[in-house]
């Protein structure tokens, strides 16, 4: 299993095989649709295609998945980023951010990262030095959300 260490007990995999992408689409299912209420549609969607996803293990645990899609060579949009609860607020997502952001640095310069955020994590966007433009909620079918970006130079 090609594990990349993010820190300590902390790897992530990217999806390659038919295996990871079924175990992708059942976490997504289970932490979005079913836990925190998404429509299934806007789940999964037209850009499921081009996206890149990866796998989040603590040791050999499956927690949680990340996954991107460049839009344009330097704006990346982070697609979805999800835990499992016993794993949130234990600072896994800002390390996943933060390799991220530093790949992708090491790439391409100026760099937009952007996503939509949910609005109750919106003060802990603003500690990751990310910007809210604006709510993007698409009406009481799904949870409040904020479209949150960071430029860095």
């Amino acid at each position: 299993m090609n594990l990349i260490n993010i820190k300590d007990d902390l790897f992530i995999k990217k999806c390659s095989t038919y295996v990871d992408g079924k175990l992708e689409i059942e976490l997504r299912t289970k932490i979005f649709v079913e836990e925190q209420g998404f429509a299934i549609s806007a789940e999964f969607d037209d850009e499921e295609k081009e996206s890149i996803g990866y796998l989040i293990y603590q040791n050999d645990q499956l927690i949680g998945v990340f996954s991107y899609i460049f839009r344009k060579p330097n704006e990346v949009f982070y697609r979805r980023l999800c835990l499992l609860k016993p794993y949130r607020r234990l600072g896994y997502g800002k390390l996943i951010f933060s390799y991220f952001e530093n790949l992708f640095l090491s790439q391409v310069r100026p760099l937009r990262i952007y996503f939509h955020g949910e609005k109750y994590l919106k003060e802990y966007w603003i500690k990751l030095g990310y910007t809210i433009l604006h709510d993007v909620s698409e009406g009481e079918s799904s949870p409040p959300l904020l479209l949150v970006e960071k430029i860095i130079k």
